[in-house]
């Protein structure tokens, strides 16, 4: 058919691509919306089924009604179906729909999408408020209302700091919340200081961004009037506590900005002036380490930001003569002990009263002192012999010795007093009495446990630390639980110079697990690590007897022996004697069954010049070995008469 249309001169091919494309494009579905925002909305759409033109765009509606009466028309490019509309307003609810254009024409609009609302904004920033000074600690702010992005404000923050000339931060940024309405009084700030002042707005979807500062206001202030003298109170150590008070209430407003402080040995306040400048909120200041036994001067001033005011008159106080501290308690020795080893000696104890009361009466330093006499000689060269000191520097109330400088076995005893710029103070009791544990060695690490048999294995272990004395001996344990609660059993006196071990009877077919320990003159160390799991070989039956002999013949009967068959596991209960009159062992009769500790068996009443062979296996839980190799015993023919059978044993059957 296809040579034929083409041989028809009147036969034209139809191309219905082409004509597929001069038709306009199908309906669209309608837009969907894939992320909303306060004022951008990106929609999304499916291309009408057969539009594959290149050439394709879209027509895309927006309006704010589903009827489309006031839309906006954007032209998209076709190589795309999605589209992001910004610059919407908040709040609002906006109708979608979209067509396609090819060659073929504009198709039909889809159906208008579901309704889309867009989210709330906060309000805009606002412009800087301005600012006007009511009295000498308040200002009023005013400012214009923001744009609200389609939410009524509800409430503004309010922020102001006190800066420099410069701008820079003299303190850190206050705010306060208020109503709806533009204005606001910021008080309680202080004469002479600069602010500025900000202020942003807030609706239902959150608070808008801060606006610029303000003009800065510099705040009116006048100059404080004269205070009161301090009171000043001796303390100990040399110090003295200097208090003080307003001139009255008018004085606590926030004008002011901090209080001066002056003290001397001159009282006209010419030479040696010691001067501090305090907060404003202070009303108590400590002086230590002064010039004690000697009259001082003290004086007051208030400022703010109009200056200072005058210097308030004089008071005067004798710093006191300072005193050594007092007797502290008797301190509390610990010394604690890991594997048996003595670490450390802790010494814990109490402030003295003089500092534990007085802020001024700190402590310089301590001395303890350790004895191990009791009581001590008064002759200090005496009492040396036995006693050792440490001195030690700042208020500490906890010291740490190396108990490798203490020896076991003696009653120790701990002291200590206290030191200040006077001197040192007096000893305290005696603690109580305490021992340091006698240094056995160190625990030995995991040992290794190698070359299993039926009843035993070789355990092999590295040398520890010795502790305080050479190692004596070793020490070695087992037991079939691994936590040793149950079924253990020890090795002792294991030679010091042994680094390995043998351990014997034990179970066949068992596991076991070990640990080694280390002893000297001082005693038993802890055990070490337990070893890794190990299990003797499994018990089987006897091995083969491959050593019978013959050593005795007599006129009638022969000895037979043997060496003790390997029981593999299993104690040897007995052994079976046979025997046949041939070399195959054929019917074979058992002769005796001896005891399991035998290795002879008597033979009586032997035929001469008849042979005879004989076998002999041993016996276990786990059966019979195999049958030893036979041996051969044949009585010469003229041997002399046999004893007669006097003790009871078994005859030779014919």
């Amino acid at each position: 058919m296809a040579q034929a249309a083409a041989q028809d001169p009147e036969f034209q091919p139809v191309d219905f691509m082409a004509q597929r494309s001069r038709r306009p494009p199908p309906q669209p579905l309608p837009p969907e919306a894939v992320q909303v925002a306060a004022t951008v909305i990106t929609i999304r759409w499916h291309a009408p089924i057969g539009t594959d033109d290149e050439d394709k765009r879209y027509k895309l509606w927006v309006a704010t009604d589903a009827n489309f009466g006031k839309a906006e028309v954007l032209d998209i490019a076709g190589t795309t179906t999605m589209a992001i509309l910004s610059s919407l307003e908040p709040r609002t609810r906006y109708f979608v729909k979209v067509a396609c254009i090819t060659l073929g024409g504009e198709g039909p609009a889809s159906q208008s999408s579901a309704p889309i609302t867009t989210l709330g904004l906060h309000p805009d920033q606002n412009e800087p408020p301005t600012p006007e000074v009511l009295s000498l600690s308040s200002v009023k702010l005013t400012w214009k209302p923001p744009n609200d992005n389609g939410l009524p404000v509800t409430g503004y923050q309010v922020f102001w700091r006190r800066v420099n000339e410069e701008g820079g931060a003299l303190e850190p940024t206050m705010d306060v919340n208020i109503g709806a309405e533009p204005t606001v009084d910021i008080t309680n700030l202080k004469g002479g200081a600069r602010y500025v002042f900000g202020v942003a707005a807030r609706n239902e979807e959150g608070l808008g961004p801060v606006s610029d500062d303000s003009l800065a206001v510099v705040m009116p202030a006048i100059h404080p009037d004269k205070p009161p003298p301090p009171t000043v109170t001796p303390e100990q150590m040399a110090a003295v506590t200097v208090r003080w008070s307003t001139v009255n209430d008018e004085m606590l407003d926030p004008t002011m900005t901090g209080w001066k402080l002056r003290y001397s040995a001159d009282p006209e306040m010419v030479t040696d002036v010691v001067e501090h400048s305090l907060q404003t909120c202070t009303r108590e200041f400590p002086i230590v380490a002064m010039d004690h036994g000697k009259m001082h001067y003290f004086q007051m001033c208030f400022t703010n930001g109009a200056g200072d005011s005058e210097w308030s008159d004089s008071a005067s106080c004798v710093p006191p003569v300072p005193k050594p501290p007092g007797k502290p308690a008797a301190p509390f020795p610990r010394v604690p002990v890991v594997d048996h080893q003595a670490q450390r000696l802790e010494v814990r104890w109490s402030a003295s009263i003089d500092a534990a009361n007085r802020p001024f009466g700190q402590n310089l330093g301590y001395s303890i002192r350790v004895t191990w006499k009791w009581p001590l000689p008064d002759d200090e060269s005496e009492r040396k012999p036995f006693v050792k000191e440490y001195e030690i520097s700042g208020n500490l109330e906890e010291y740490v010795i190396d108990a490798a400088t203490l020896e076991c076995y003696k009653e120790y005893r701990v002291q200590i007093r206290a030191a200040n710029v006077v001197g040192w103070g007096e000893w305290s009791d005696p603690s109580e009495v305490f021992t340091v544990p006698p240094p056995v060695p160190r625990p030995v690490g995991r040992p290794t446990v190698r070359r299993p048999t039926h009843h035993s294995f070789v355990v092999q272990w590295p040398h520890p630390n010795q502790g305080g004395a050479h190692i004596e001996s070793f020490r070695i344990r087992y037991s079939t639980d691994e936590y040793f609660r149950t079924n253990v059993a020890e090795v002792h006196d294991v030679p010091f110079n042994l680094s390995q071990c043998g351990v014997k009877n034990l179970s066949p077919g068992t596991t076991y697990w070990f640990q080694v320990c280390a002893t000297n003159r001082y005693g038993v160390g802890v055990w070490g690590d337990t070893s890794l799991p190990n299990k003797t070989l499994d018990g089987n039956l006897p091995a083969q007897i491959t050593t019978l002999t013959v050593p005795q013949i007599y006129n009638s009967f022969v000895l037979l022996q043997w060496e003790p068959a390997e029981d593999n596991g299993y104690p040897i209960t007995k052994y079976i004697v046979r025997y046949s009159k041939f070399p195959n062992m054929r019917d074979a009769k058992i002769y005796e069954e001896k005891d399991g500790s035998a290795t002879t068996c008597a033979v009586k009443h032997i035929k001469k010049d008849e042979p005879y062979y004989f076998q002999v296996c041993a016996q276990n839980a786990a059966g019979g070995s195999e049958w030893s190799n036979s041996v051969e015993v044949k009585l010469p023919p003229k041997a002399p008469r046999a004893l007669p059978d006097a003790d009871g044993q078994r005859a030779i059957e014919a």
